[in-house]
């Protein structure tokens, strides 16, 4: 029987010329073939619609007409691998076998992915892989591309071919196979049933083999795009030649459709010689946003706003060239619009919650044996009574510096009590082998949806079936695994290798029937159906329409010499693509584009949206063209909007009908604009002085202050209040630096307490104790000697200890220990009550170390674990009071005779010279002082003056943390570039002190 031919452009009537023809051979069993399951369910509902009752025919995909032939025919072949044992057995071959060219790419992620594309082409150009290796060593022979790197993968080939082989195993490749085999030998058994195929592009070698048996058994009519002439076509023209050199006859050429609307026209005229201009319409939208996100979000207002109108979800769809780069965008933004969307793209399986959860736990259990990896997992739905329980444990793991599964697990015992059987679960299946940890991970990833929901029987949203349609592809995939390494057990990957394929694993976003959803697919799904309101986004130079790509193993040339199909010209399968995105829109076409990226910076649109405008008057671009600035907020109410995103969105809501959007309404109700204003009042206003009563008095009532907290709030009062009197705790170990400076001043006490001094001939002696003191105060805590990072830490306080004490040893001060960490303050244990500094202010400390006598003079030693510390001359500039304050208090707590205070850089290698305020002696500097520089040395008068200067200072700042004031003045107006807290004060680093706001916005 002729293969018969029904073309014409897009919206010519194929569709419903195809499904005439189909309705009416119901009787003789008729077979409707589409590209995708979705169309397949698309076409059944329109059949239905047509005709309630249609008994008699069939609609499936390519892959169920072979199954189909073969059963028809009677070919029998072994069980065919699934995908992802598929997958699996490339894997172990690129992982066995002898590479020297190939053997760098076969390390990398994705090569048996990229080898599979390649034998999977291969095949369906009917090369079985054995024949593939020859060819491919008949080109290596003759020299046309490197000899060995051809030669290694025609090995790859053959090594495949006989894995599968010795599974006793086939694919599907070898079912179709059998199929044209058993239909060529014997066309009657198909029955005559007439075959109709609608959506394709192109075909394979191995499915032109099968229409062409199928023609003559029975009658094959192909409705292909294709109008001749055409530039938007050309990419069709080789199906059309493959299927006219099979004997195709036209049976009927549709004639275009000719409305009267800007959609026809645009249908018509795009990338036609000499088409008219026209006016513009209603019928087409131009979206320019800046940044990737503000794209999305003005199409997911645009979606929202038909919304409200009135439309369905179905009614819409959003093309993009490929889904999977934008989706996980696209999902939150339009989550964030209450927008239901069916999101055709695929996701590593890792990237979902369950995923992240059981790969984490893979794992902590069998991999890195981590702690943050247990952490990780328990983060899972399900897995903990409440998150405080988790956060509990995070935080434990992270500031006690527990590094090991074990010590983790031990703390959650402690805490909750409760064990974690998964752990041990796994550690005993992979005691039992590979195959039996695929098999037991198999069951986990299937039962960890449930574990969230049981006994609860809940009604599932969008984003709970996506979980559970990730769990069950998650654990069909890793139950395939499980059977074929029953099979064949050196193909079951070890714990790690397992991880990074659960990591890895492609599972589809969506899944189901997408009905009430907006859908979000490739111009390629979009083909079998048209949508009143469609959206083409990230019309981008590069993206839409896409750059060619080479083949990643082989040049055009080998492709030809091997007998594999030479590539179809990219230029031509984007131009079609594009035709199809604007050809299926019934009502309205949003196209979309980023004028420039989120930094700023300039960026190149498609020169489709080019085409589209050379078809409208000159001037359509400025009518048409909806701009968003990254300035811009868009915001809708489909979910409850926080006060900052009201505040932002007031401006904008009220150019817009906002009463309508919230269904308030003709007018803004005055409730709902007192809201506003007073929303973004707040949303505008900085941090400044305290204002609330019971805290102002609370301040005002506080007289006693530390020297540390006084220099704290001179550098910056903000920081102080913040560091002070919130005290974020932050989910880490304190830093290494305040780690190391409290475990040197402890050893530094203990040693001098211990020794009470250190000379010359006693310095080696005291070193090796002061080894052993540090030894013995790391021991146990975060700065043991115990992993590389925290050895090489302790080498360097060592370090910095021993060579403090030789340098005390060289050049002593010439006064004897007097006291160590002397405290003073009035709390219990201190040695004096808190110094009077004068009107109601008095002074807390604990000063390091103090050298004297009782009546004499006295020498302060303040130990500093940087490599860099303030000279006296600065103390005033840099608002340092510490030290000067410090020798008050030996003055009048004491009774000493304050002649010096120095700090000491002990984490400065070379030079370590202490810096600070010494009183001149008379006459020539005693040698034992020549170790201070001369600018860190005053006269009686200047010395004793800058101790009351340093008093008075120290009255004044507390008098101002008593006024409550808390503006944001770093000292000398600059921001320093350490300084974290930016983000909450929000003030300009570039700028001087600005004025702070007056009064507070009102609260409701």
């Amino acid at each position: 029987m002729p293969l018969a031919l029904v073309t014409g452009p897009a919206n010519s009537g194929k569709t419903g010329e195809l499904l005439d023809r189909f309705t009416g051979a119901l009787a003789r069993e008729p077979v409707l073939v589409l590209p995708t399951s979705a169309d397949v369910r698309r076409f059944e509902e329109e059949l239905l619609a047509r005709r309630p009752v249609a008994v008699g025919g069939r609609i499936l995909t390519f892959g169920r007409l072979f199954e189909s032939v073969a059963q028809a025919v009677g070919a029998v072949t072994p069980p065919a691998l699934s995908a992802h044992q598929r997958d699996a057995v490339l894997a172990v071959v690129a992982r066995e076998a002898p590479l020297e060219a190939l053997a760098g790419p076969a390390r990398r992620r994705g090569f048996a992915a990229a080898l599979g594309g390649f034998v999977d082409e291969a095949q369906a150009a009917r090369l079985t892989p054995a024949e593939l290796a020859v060819r491919l060593r008949g080109v290596a022979a003759r020299g046309a591309g490197d000899g060995g790197y051809l030669r290694e993968l025609a090995v790859l080939c053959e090594r495949y071919a006989a894995r599968v082989a010795k599974l006793g195993r086939a694919d599907a490749h070898d079912l179709a196979g059998a199929a044209i085999d058993g239909l060529t030998a014997d066309p009657a058994a198909w029955g005559g049933r007439p075959v109709f195929l609608y959506g394709f592009d192109d075909l394979t070698y191995e499915q032109l083999a099968l229409v062409e048996g199928l023609s003559r058994a029975a009658e094959v009519v192909v409705a292909l795009v294709h109008e001749p002439g055409r530039a938007c076509l050309v990419a069709r023209e080789r199906l059309l030649a493959r299927l006219q050199s099979l004997g195709a006859e036209h049976a009927e050429t549709l004639p275009p459709h000719e409305g009267p609307g800007l959609l026809s026209h645009l249908e018509r005229g795009f990338l036609a010689l000499d088409a008219p201009r026209r006016e513009p319409g209603e019928g087409l939208v131009l979206l320019e946003a800046s940044g990737e996100r503000n794209e999305v979000e003005q199409v997911g207002a645009e979606i929202a706003s038909l919304l409200r109108a009135g439309a369905a979800p179905e009614d819409m769809a959003v093309i993009v060239r490929a889904p999977e780069a934008h989706a996980a965008l696209i999902e939150q933004v339009f989550a964030s619009y209450g927008i239901p969307a069916a999101i055709d793209a695929q996701m590593p399986f890792g990237r979902t919650v369950l995923g992240r959860g059981l790969v984490a736990l893979l794992r902590a259990a069998l991999v890195t044996r981590s702690a943050a990896d247990l952490v990780a997992y328990l983060r899972t739905p399900g897995r903990a009574a409440t998150p405080n329980a988790v956060d509990r444990l995070e935080r434990d793991v992270r500031v006690e510096r527990r590094e090991t599964v074990d010590e983790a697990e031990e703390a959650w015992l402690a805490e909750e009590r409760r064990e974690l059987w998964e752990l041990r679960a796994l550690r005993e299946a992979a005691a039992q082998g590979p195959a039996a940890l695929v098999e037991r991970v198999a069951e986990l990833a299937r039962d960890m949806f449930e574990w969230a929901r049981r006994r609860q029987a809940p009604v599932l949203d969008r984003a709970a079936r996506r979980d559970q349609l990730a769990s069950e592809q998650a654990g069909r995939a890793l139950a395939e695994l499980a059977e074929l390494c029953a099979a064949d057990p050196g193909l079951a990957p070890d714990a790690a290798g397992l991880a990074e394929l659960l990591d890895t694993l492609a599972v589809w976003r969506s899944g189901g029937d997408p009905t009430g959803c907006v859908e979000v697919m490739s111009p390629y799904r979009a083909r079998a159906r048209r949508y009143p309101h469609v959206f083409v986004l990230s019309l981008q130079e590069g993206e839409f329409p896409r750059r060619g790509s080479d083949d990643p193993f082989l040049t055009e040339s080998e492709r030809v010499a091997c007998g594999l199909p030479q590539r179809a010209d990219q230029r031509d399968e984007e131009r079609y693509l594009f035709y199809s995105a604007i050809s299926r829109a019934l009502r309205r076409l949003h196209l979309s584009w980023r004028g420039a990226d989120d930094d700023g910076r300039e960026l190149a649109r498609s020169f489709f949206v080019d085409d589209v405008l050379d078809l409208l008057t000159e001037d359509a671009e400025g009518e048409l063209v909806r701009r968003k600035s990254l300035s811009d907020t868009v915001f809708e109410p489909a979910r409850a909007p926080t006060e900052l995103e009201l505040a932002r969105s007031l401006a904008a809501w009220e150019r817009t009908e906002a009463p309508a959007a919230l269904g308030a309404g003709p007018a803004l109700s005055e409730r709902l604009a007192a809201r506003l204003a007073r929303a973004r009042e707040r949303a505008d206003f900085l941090p400044g002085d305290l204002v609330v009563d019971v805290v102002r008095e609370d301040f005002a009532q506080r007289g006693v202050f530390g020297a540390s907290s006084l220099e704290s709030y001179a550098e910056c009062p903000f920081r102080y209040f913040v560091g002070h009197e919130l005290r974020p705790r932050p989910l880490r170990p304190d830093d290494d630096a305040l780690a190391r400076g409290g475990l040197l001043h402890r050893a530094l006490e203990l040693v001098y307490e211990e020794c009470r001094g250190v000379t010359a001939e006693t310095v080696e002696a005291v070193v090796a104790r002061a080894r052993e003191i540090l030894a013995e105060q790391a021991e146990g805590g975060a700065m043991a000697p115990v992993t590389p990072a925290a050895r090489a830490t302790y080498r360097r306080m060592e370090s910095d200890l021993i060579r403090f004490i030789r340098h005390d040893a060289r050049q002593p001060v010439g006064l004897p220990v007097h006291t160590l960490e002397a405290a003073f303050g009035g709390r219990e244990g201190d040695e004096h009550p808190a110094l009077e500094l004068g009107e109601g202010v008095r002074l807390h400390g604990n000063i390091d170390r103090v050298d004297g006598t009782d009546g004499g003079n006295a020498f302060i030693h303040d130990y500093k674990s940087g490599s860099s510390v303030v000279r006296g001359l600065d103390f005033e500039a840099q608002a340092k009071l510490q030290l000067p304050l410090y020798m008050l208090a030996v003055k009048e707590l004491w009774g000493m005779r304050p002649v010096g205070a120095v700090y000491h850089p002990l984490g400065k290698q070379y030079d370590a010279i202490p810096r600070g305020l010494l009183r001149r002696p008379e006459g020539e500097l005693p040698e034992e002082l020549e170790q201070f520089k001369d600018t860190d040395f005053a006269d009686d008068a200047d010395f004793d003056e800058q101790l009351e200067r340093a008093r008075r200072g120290g009255i004044e700042l507390a008098h101002q943390i008593q006024s409550g004031h808390l503006g944001r003045e770093p000292l000398d107006g600059a921001c320093p570039r350490w300084c974290d807290l930016h983000a909450i004060c929000r003030r300009d680093r570039g700028a001087k002190n600005p004025p702070e706001n007056g009064e507070r916005p009102p609260v409701d």
